[in-house]
C-alpha cells in the first residue's frame, strides 16, 4: 500500500520535495500541497499535476504523512498540529527554533506512536565554490557556442585578428589568449550543466596568486556561505614551448601561481574547520619534463609545501595528487601536448572517469601521504636517477646506491645516507647527523645536549642488516627477528655548528640458508667548531642482529598484562617530566605514553600509543622505520619511572642482553607494557619488558635491558 503524503510549503526546498515525491509514485502518493502563498502553491500543483489545498486543515485530514518545508519560525506550530492530528512528519532542518520545542515534538510523537524525522539532505549536498581568474562569459560571445569540430577554423581567424591588432605579439602569447577563451567557454558550459543537475555550485572570480584577491574571496565566502570545510587547490598555468622562447615573466608566473596559490589559500582559510587541503600536481613535478623547468618547478614546490603542512597539522588531510595528463580535459587536450606526449613519447594518459574515481578515493579514504602519484606507462619520459633505479614494473628498487654511494631509498633507510664499502659479508655506511635533517634530535636531550637516542642505534643496526640483505639478493627474503649483546658505550651528542658524521659498519658473523647474523657498530670522529679533530674513531655502540626467513610463532605474554594494568596505581606522568627535565628531557615527538602504573617496587606497567614517526626527518614525511624506535623508547621509559619513583635516580640504557620482535608495531595502535625488575647492582639495574596487544599476544619481548644511573634527584620524587 502506498503512503499518502502532502507537502506544506512550496519554496525552493518544498518544490524539491514535491518533485521527488512525484517520481517515487510506486511507494508514495503525492496528495497535494499547501502554502500561504496561494498563487505559488497553485503553480507548483499545476507543474506536478497534483492538488493545491486551500487550508492546512484540509491537507492534514487527507494524508498519512506531511513534509514541513516552511520558514523555521513556523516549524514547531505546524509540526505539532500534524502530530496532534495523527500525521507522521518530516521536518526540514533545523528542526525547530529552540531545543525545548524540538523536545516537545519528540514527546508528542512518542505519545501518539508517530514517526518524526529531520531532513538533513544538505549534509550530503555541500556548497561548492569554484574560483578562477577567468571572467565568466555573458552568454552572447561569438566563440561561446562554436562547436568543437569548427574551432580550428576560428583558431586561424583569432590568430590573424590578434596579430593585426598587435604585431609584436608572439605565437605563444596569442595561443595563451586563445586558451583563455576556450577555458572560459568550458567554464560557462560546465557551470550551466552542474546547476541544471541540481548541484549547489557557485563561481567566484579570484586570482589565487594575489594575496589581496584571496583575502577578498575569503571575506565573500564567509559572508555568503559560512565556514569552509575543505579546499581543492587546482591552480596552474600551462607552459608550452622551449625555455629560450618563453617570456621570463610568463615562466615566473607559472611558478608563482602554484607557490603563491597554495600559500595564500592556506593562509586565508587556516582558521576554518578544514577537513582536507588537496592540491592537484603533476608527475612532472616529481620526474621533470623536457624544456618545462618552470612547470616542473611549480609542480614540485607545492609538494614541498604540502610536506610542511602535513607535518604541521597531521590531523588535516593535506596532500598533492600528481598524475599524468588527462584525456578529454585540461591542458592535455592541446594538440601539441597530444602529439608530443602521447604520439611521440608514448605517455599513457589517464581517463577522466578513472581520474575522478582516484581523486574521490584519496580525499575520502586517503590523506596518509603528503604526495600521491598516479601514472601508467611513461613511455620515453624516464627521469634519470629515479625510474632507472626501479625494476621493469616500476615497483621495487634494484639499484640500492649510486656511484657516489648515495643510498637510493632514504624512505626505507632513513638513518643511512652513503655506502662507503659493500660486499657479501661487509657493509660500511655513513650518515651526516644534523639538526636540520634529524629533527627528532630536538626532542631528546640529556643534560641540555642533543643526544642520538639508544633506540636509534638499534634502528640503524636493523637498517644496515636489511640494506645488506637487499644488496645481496640471495638474502633479500630474510627479516629481522632479534637482537642480542647490544652495548651503548658512549653518548652521541650533537652540537649545532660542529660537523658530526656517523660511521656505521655491519659484518656477517654467521649465515646459512634460513639464518643470518651480523655484528653492527656505530663510530664517529669528534671535531670542535673550529674543525680540529679532538677524538678519532669513537665507539658509541655495538650489537648483533639476527635475520631469519620467518618471525617467531606468536605466543601469549608470561602474565595477563591488561589485568595487571587494571590493578595498578596510576603514576603522575607530567610530574615525572617536570622533575627530570634538567637531566633528561623528552619533547612532543618522544612522548607517546598514555599511562604508567605502579604495581610494586619490582613491577611497573604502561600503555603506549604507537606514534606516526614518519615525520621525524625533515627531508620526508614518509620515513619507514623498522622497529618503531620511538615506541621502544617510550616502552623503556616505564623503567625510568620505576627507578625515579623509588630512588630519585635518572637512568639511561647501557645495553640489551636480548630482545625478540614478534611482529612490527602498527602506527596508531595501543600497546601494553609489563616491566619486571631482574636485579639492582647499585650502579646499574636490569629489567625484563614484555609488550602485548589487546589480546595479550606478544609484540616485543626484551628479556634483559640494562640501564645505568647517571644522576639523582634529592628532592621529592614520589610519582603516586
Amino acid at each position: 500500500m502506498r503512503i499518502s503524503v502532502g507537502v506544506i510549503g512550496t519554496g525552493a526546498m518544498g518544490k524539491n520535495h514535491v518533485r521527488v515525491l512525484s517520481e517515487l509514485n510506486d511507494k508514495y502518493r503525492l496528495v497535494g500541497v499547501y502554502d500561504t502563498n496561494r498563487e505559488r502553491a497553485a503553480g507548483i500543483a499545476r507543474e506536478f499535476e497534483t492538488q493545491a489545498f486551500s487550508s492546512l486543515e484540509q491537507l492534514v485530514q487527507s494524508v498519512d504523512a506531511a513534509i514541513v518545508a516552511v520558514p523555521v519560525s513556523s516549524h514547531y506550530e505546524i509540526a505539532r498540529y500534524c502530530l496532534e492530528n495523527g500525521v507522521h512528519v518530516l521536518i526540514e532542518k533545523p528542526m525547530t527554533s529552540t531545543i525545548d520545542e524540538g523536545e516537545a515534538l519528540k514527546s508528542i510523537a512518542r505519545e501518539k506512536g508517530l514517526k518524526i524525522q529531520v531532513g538533513h539532505i544538505e549534509l550530503f549536498n555541500p556548497t561548492i565554490i569554484v574560483t578562477g581568474r577567468t571572467a565568466l562569459p555573458q552568454g552572447n560571445e561569438e566563440w561561446l557556442h562554436i562547436p568543437e569540430d569548427q574551432f580550428d577554423q576560428y583558431r586561424t581567424k583569432f590568430f590573424l585578428e590578434k596579430k593585426l591588432e598587435n604585431p609584436s605579439l608572439t605565437p605563444i602569447l596569442i595561443k595563451q589568449e586563445l586558451e583563455k577563451i576556450k577555458g572560459a567557454a568550458a567554464l560557462y558550459h560546465n557551470l550551466q550543466a552542474v546547476k541544471e543537475a541540481g548541484y549547489n555550485f557557485h563561481y567566484l572570480r579570484c586570482d589565487v596568486a594575489d594575496r589581496s584577491s584571496v583575502r577578498k574571496l575569503a571575506a565573500e565566502i564567509r559572508a555568503k556561505f559560512g565556514e569552509v570545510t575543505g579546499i581543492v587547490n587546482g591552480a596552474g598555468l600551462p607552459s608550452f614551448g622551449k625555455v629560450p622562447k618563453k617570456p621570463e615573466e610568463h615562466s615566473l608566473t607559472v611558478v608563482r601561481v602554484k607557490a603563491n596559490g597554495f600559500y595564500n589559500l592556506y593562509r586565508e582559510f587556516s582558521d576554518q574547520p578544514l577537513k582536507f587541503f588537496a592540491s592537484i600536481g603533476s608527475i612532472s613535478g616529481r620526474f621533470g619534463m623536457y624544456w618545462q623547468v618552470d612547470y616542473a618547478g611549480g609542480a614540485d614546490i607545492i609538494v614541498r609545501m604540502s610536506y610542511q603542512l602535513f607535518r604541521k597539522r597531521p590531523e588535516l588531510r593535506s596532500f598533492v595528487m600528481g598524475w599524468t595528463a588527462w584525456d578529454e580535459v585540461g591542458m592535455a587536450t592541446d594538440p601539441q601536448v597530444q602529439k608530443i606526449q602521447k604520439e611521440q613519447r608514448g605517455l599513457e594518459f589517464i581517463g577522466t572517469g578513472e581520474g575522478i574515481q582516484r581523486f574521490l578515493t584519496e580525499i575520502t579514504y586517503g590523506g596518509d601521504h603528503p604526495e600521491v602519484l598516479y601514472y601508467g606507462s611513461l613511455g620515453t619520459n624516464h627521469p634519470l636517477g629515479q625510474m632507472d633505479r626501479l625494476d621493469d614494473a616500476g615497483r621495487n628498487v634494484i639499484v640500492h646506491y649510486g656511484k657516489h654511494g648515495e643510498i637510493t631509498d632514504r624512505i626505507k633507510y632513513p638513518l643511512l645516507q652513503r655506502v662507503k664499502n659493500a660486499s657479501s659479508d661487509l657493509l660500511e655506511v655513513q650518515k651526516d647527523l644534523t639538526i636540520q635533517e634529524d629533527i627528532y634530535l630536538k626532542d631528546h636531550l640529556v643534560e641540555g645536549k642533543y643526544v642520538y637516542a639508544g633506540v636509534m642505534h638499534v634502528e640503524a643496526f636493523s637498517e644496515l642488516g636489511m640494506l645488506m640483505n637487499q644488496i645481496n639478493i640471495e638474502d633479500s627474503h630474510l627479516v629481522g627477528t632479534r637482537i642480542h649483546s647490544v652495548e651503548f658505550t658512549k653518548f652521541v651528542k650533537y652540537f649545532e655548528g660542529s660537523p658530526l658524521t656517523l660511521d656505521m659498519k655491519a659484518i656477517v658473523t654467521a649465515r646459512d640458508n634460513a639464518h643470518k647474523e651480523i655484528k653492527a657498530e656505530v663510530r664517529s670522529d669528534f671535531y670542535n667548531r673550529q674543525g680540529k679533530l679532538l677524538e678519532k674513531d669513537r665507539l658509541h655502540s655495538s650489537g648483533y642482529v639476527v635475520f631469519e626467513e620467518e618471525r617467531p610463532a606468536a605466543r601469549k605474554a608470561d602474565v595477563d598484562v591488561m589485568k595487571v594494568i587494571n590493578e595498578s596505581e596510576p603514576m603522575d606522568i607530567e610530574r615525572f617530566y617536570a622533575r627530570t627535565e634538567s637531566y633528561i628531557s623528552f619533547g612532543p615527538t618522544f612522548r607517546c605514553l598514555d599511562y604508567v602504573g605502579y604495581v610494586s617496587d619490582d613491577i611497573i606497567v604502561g600503555q603506549v600509543t604507537v606514534p606516526d614517526d614518519r615525520q621525524i626527518f625533515s627531508y620526508t614525511g614518509n620515513a619507514d622505520t623498522i622497529i618503531s624506535p620511538i615506541t621502544i623508547d617510550n616502552i623503556g621509559r616505564c623503567m625510568l619511572f620505576n627507578d625515579f619513583h623509588k630512588n630519585g635516580s635518572i637512568i639511561v640504557p647501557k645495553g640489551i642482553g636480548s630482545a625478540v620482535l614478534y611482529r612490527p608495531f602498527k602506527k596508531g595502535e595501543k600497546v601494553y607494557v609489563h616491566c619486571r625488575l631482574l636485579k639492582d647492582e647499585g650502579e646499574t639495574v636490569d629489567f625484563h619488558a614484555q609488550v602485548v596487544d589487546e589480546h595479550n599476544q606478544l609484540i616485543f619481548d626484551m628479556m634483559d635491558l640494562s640501564l645505568i644511573r647517571i644522576a639523582k634527584e634529592n628532592g621529592d620524587h614520589n610519582l603516586l
